[in-house]
């Protein structure tokens, strides 16, 4: 890692260290458990999109979902943002405090969402840090 880099990390570790600002880290131990989960999820949504596409008949039924979230923790909205983006056959075309807008190509790429598996396992990372 350059010099540079380093001095980077560690001013803005320092920095989100400054009392009055809002606490954005994410707890170490719980986001770590989290992502064998996420990626099991890309992975699983990789094979259904190229089912999708290598159907001749491309049975995709696009949609948007708007989907009502009850996390409050800026840091764990945009996790769950990110999550939904990063798994094959959604996206988030937008995000508010309390709700998320979000492309779906099929019922089955929509259902974590729909669901609410995401945000139940993006609320146990952040549990008791405001989610």
């Amino acid at each position: 890692m350059s010099s540079q880099r380093a001095a980077a990390a560690a001013i803005a570790w320092l920095h989100s260290r400054q009392p009055g600002l809002p606490d954005l880290t994410i707890p170490f131990v719980p986001f770590m458990r989290y992502l064998p989960w996420l990626f099991l999820r890309i992975a699983a949504s990789n094979l259904h999109v190229a089912r999708l596409i290598l159907d001749p008949r491309l049975p995709i039924a696009p949609r948007l979902i708007r989907y009502p979230t009850q996390l409050h923790n800026p840091v764990a909205l945009t996790l769950l943002a990110n999550s939904i983006t990063l798994t094959p056959g959604t996206i988030t075309a937008e995000a508010r405090p309390s709700e998320l807008v979000v492309h779906a190509l099929d019922d089955e790429s929509a259902s974590d969402v729909t669901t609410g598996t995401f945000e139940q396992r993006i609320a146990w990372v952040f549990q008791g840090k405001g989610t």
